[in-house]
């Protein structure tokens, strides 16, 4: 398959489903779009969806659950004004669902 997000750093997980390919790690940049830790991709590569703001450092696991995905970090974070203590999930649509 010829699949290439062209991250500008180590991709650390990667999580695929029909809403596209969760890609989270130390990179600035994947596919040319500005990308603070995460991105949602499309199955060709390309950068779809970018999270405000970024992730946290250090995502390690990211699993599906209904409506969204969970990941695990190696500390407390911040996304979008919420705090996670080391494990958050969010929908789809990149909203926290806890």
């Amino acid at each position: 398959m010829p699949w290439n997000p062209d991250a500008d750093d180590r991709i650390d997980s990667l999580l695929a489903n029909t809403n596209g390919i969760r890609v989270s790690g130390s990179f600035a940049q994947v596919d040319g779009t500005d990308a603070n830790q995460f991105a949602i991709l499309g199955d060709d590569g390309a950068a779809l969806t970018v999270l405000e703001g970024g992730m946290p450092p250090r995502v390690s696991t990211m699993i599906e659950v209904d409506g969204g995905f969970c990941m695990g970090a190696n500390s407390a974070f911040i996304i979008s004004g919420q705090i996670g203590n080391s494990i958050g999930c969010l929908d789809d649509d990149l909203n926290w669902l806890w």
